[in-house]
């Protein structure tokens, strides 16, 4: 026989039961950790930006909705369509144009520094 359990369900639960095991003052203990920690900024494993995880969640969210709106700009209005088309050919167009040796060397010498490094 096959058990099947749904995983929020299990968080839910395991949650609870934690909480309910601890006093008073380890709970409030508990609980402010976790807002430490959720405040507290991380280090970067490569010498980026350091954010805390309540920084890292609203920057995902704005990047969503910003993602969400510019796509429902461009479902309804033709004109910004055409304005975005018209960026992306001419980028295009100075790709295929403007420097382009000097772009094949810098790309061609990255990849040789990359495959020098392979091990």
């Amino acid at each position: 026989m096959e058990i099947k359990l749904d995983d929020t369900l299990i968080r839910s639960v395991v949650s609870e039961a934690i909480l309910k095991s601890l006093d008073e003052q380890k709970r409030e203990a508990l609980l402010k950790g976790a807002l430490q920690h959720l405040l507290t900024k991380q280090e970067s494993g490569y010498g980026g930006q350091r954010y805390s995880p309540i920084e890292r969640a609203f920057n995902s969210a704005v990047d969503r909705c910003a993602e969400k709106l510019v796509g429902e700009m461009l479902d309804a209005d033709d004109k910004f369509k055409a304005v975005i088309r018209k960026f992306i050919a001419d980028a295009v167009e100075r790709l295929e144009t403007d420097n382009r040796d000097e772009r094949v060397r810098r790309l061609a010498d990255s990849i040789a520094r990359g495959l020098a490094s392979e091990r």
